[in-house]
């Protein structure tokens, strides 16, 4: 990510922790680092917050230089949002399977 740095109030460097898909960290230099599946399993820089799972395949398709925006939502909705997008690959799952039947 780009754009203004972020400042840190008590330096950047932390014990390492885990570091889990969709932390977003913030190095020395303030730029934020959004971790996704290839990340490292522990990091020791600040974690200022965590994408929903269900922002996590979005968000790994932006382009270099491409804006996004954040906003907080709850545990609740995060977790209805990961089950609408579980139902709705089920559905395509289930539309292909049967299409593919009607081929024999």
């Amino acid at each position: 990510m780009s754009g203004p740095a972020l400042a840190h109030l008590h330096g950047a460097d932390m014990v390492s922790d885990a570091v889990v898909p969709g932390s977003i960290q913030v190095p020395g230099n303030g730029q934020p680092i959004i971790a996704l599946h290839d990340r490292q399993t522990t990091g020791g820089y600040p974690k200022i917050a965590t994408l929903i799972g269900a922002d996590l395949p979005r968000v790994g398709q932006l382009r270099p230089g491409q804006s996004v925006a954040f906003r907080a939502v709850s545990a609740q909705e995060g977790v209805a949002r990961w089950r609408r997008l579980q139902e709705g690959i089920a559905a395509c799952l289930q539309h292909i399977q049967s299409t593919e039947a009607s081929w024999l």
